[in-house]
């Protein structure tokens, strides 16, 4: 089961708990405010989750002056394994940290600059 399936399921689960505790707790208004809270859910998790997570961040698009070879690596790796390239986001923490943002639009890869500081070009690929 891939990611995608994945994300479907959770979503279609959360959205039925919720409607189930909504009529459960406040009857047919309850429902009413159950559907506007999983369809709320829905459009924020689909169409604001990365614009969010890059402004949280404090993420710069790493492009052009890649230093460290990161839009290569991924780029060759993306080709490899048969799916869009993602782009990939430098967070200005010295915390080593890496994450994966990805949906049916774009994917993300945030790197923190410590860990790009810290890690060797294997452990990079790696994450």
């Amino acid at each position: 089961m891939n990611s995608v399936h994945r994300i479907w399921i959770f979503i279609s689960v959360v959205s039925i708990l919720i409607l189930y505790g909504g009529k459960t707790f406040l009857g047919r208004f309850g429902l009413l405010i159950g559907f506007f809270l999983a369809v709320g859910m829905v459009a924020a998790v689909f169409f604001l989750s990365h614009d969010r997570l890059q402004r949280i961040m404090n993420s710069t698009l790493i492009a052009g002056r890649d230093s460290y070879g990161l839009s290569e690596l991924c780029h060759r790796l993306a080709t490899e394994l048969g799916i869009r390239t993602p782009s990939i986001y430098s967070i200005g923490s010295e915390t080593p940290t890496s994450f994966v943002a990805d949906s049916f639009s774009k994917s993300l890869i945030f790197i923190s600059t410590g860990a790009l500081r810290r890690l060797s070009p294997s452990e990079i690929e790696s994450l």
